[in-house]
């Protein structure tokens, strides 16, 4: 029989939708695998330590289970404010997030759309995604960020985090390095491929090209030499189209330099409209945009 463990002790760090995860039986950085998942039916936060097997449950009161407490929030920021690096810097520890490994090996805790707190659940739709392609990504809450996993061939091996409108940090936090592959669906097109900034213009673009966020607005020798291996794929017939978010001067600048580079040895386009992919209300018009940059 497992042992049972006062939750008591965790009150200021309950999750108000999913899971989060702290320290129970260990320390540092790699071992807080304990884990706290309020479940919205019973009202009941659950918890379950990966190293001992010890678990035990507690009653929420309504009015923790409505909102966040000041505690949760204040003690994010703090440590997160400190560690707003470039995306390869950024501490998983820092910001309560669990390392590759764990993801990569099935531990975690998925939460599923419906563990996403209202505005992250209505910030999702408005970009034009749907359930499907969040729980197709294995996306999931976690320590009140949307975590959206990276792939290579099936492997994470990233993390694109979407933060708290407001909250004073970074919309976008990238844990790992940005060694991920194409995105694709089964009605990409795998000889187009689109060049965007961010996971959900990728996830847009998806539907119908190949896709690849850069996470930012620098294209990585991975990248580049990932890009390198698929034009010869694809020799004979193929177009890129850089796409990045037209926002600012810097970007463009960028967006430019890109597609020059690119233009060494495969056949590359560049789009400089100040919109971007998941600003369309409907895949049919950003499609027929797509088409029109090339």
């Amino acid at each position: 029989m497992t042992d049972q463990i006062d939750l008591s002790p965790y009150v200021d760090q309950f999750p108000t939708k999913g899971s989060v995860r702290t320290f129970h039986c260990k320390s540092g950085s790699r071992n807080n695998s304990f884990y706290l998942t309020y479940m919205e039916d019973t009202g009941y936060v659950v918890g379950y330590c990966h190293h001992c097997g010890g678990r035990g449950r507690y009653r929420v009161r309504g009015d923790i289970a409505r909102q966040e407490t000041a505690e949760v929030s204040k003690r994010l920021v703090a440590n997160r404010k400190g560690s707003c690096r470039a995306g390869d810097e950024n501490s998983f520890s820092n910001w309560n997030i669990p390392e590759l490994s764990e993801w990569n090996s099935g531990e975690i805790v998925r939460t599923g759309f419906e563990g996403l707190t209202k505005d992250f659940k209505r910030w999702w739709l408005l970009a034009g995604c749907n359930v499907a392609d969040f729980d197709r990504l294995g996306c999931t809450y976690l320590s009140q960020m949307a975590v959206v996993p990276m792939y290579l061939d099936g492997v994470v091996t990233n993390l694109a985090c979407r933060t708290k409108e407001n909250s004073g940090l970074p919309k976008w936090v990238t844990l790992g390095k940005k060694q991920h592959g194409f995105m694709t669906t089964k009605t990409s097109l795998p000889n187009f491929l689109v060049i965007c900034e961010d996971v959900i213009s990728a996830i847009r673009l998806s539907r119908y090209v190949t896709a690849l966020p850069l996470l930012g607005t620098s294209l990585s020798e991975h990248h580049r030499s990932m890009i390198r291996r698929w034009e010869q794929e694809h020799r004979n017939k193929h177009q890129v189209l850089v796409w990045l978010d037209n926002d600012l001067p810097t970007v463009v600048q960028k967006a430019k330099k890109i597609c020059y580079d690119l233009n060494n040895f495969c056949t590359a386009s560049i789009c400089l409209e100040k919109i971007e992919p998941k600003h369309f209300v409907n895949d049919r018009d950003l499609r027929e945009f797509t088409w029109t940059q090339i």
